[in-house]
């Protein structure tokens, strides 16, 4: 059986190239900001009003999901 998380990536890489591209970049520097500031509330936390994650996460199908995969919580 395939992992949640694997599933959620073959459906980012599903979008088109722009689309994947966007997403991906923003999902890395989540994780990242959040690797370098372990112990920063505000790395800790998504606001989807924010542009980046408005315009270049949520419109890509899976990237929701990765983000619930990798930790986040609504």
């Amino acid at each position: 059986m395939e992992s949640s998380l694997k599933h959620c990536l073959k459906l980012l890489n599903d979008n088109d190239g722009a689309t994947r591209k966007n997403a991906i970049r923003v999902l890395w520097e989540l994780c990242e900001n959040i690797i370098k500031h372990p112990q920063e509330p505000k790395y800790r936390r998504i606001r989807v009003a924010n542009p980046a994650i408005a315009e270049k996460l949520l419109p890509a199908s899976g990237a929701v999901e990765c983000l619930f995969e990798i930790g986040f919580q609504e």
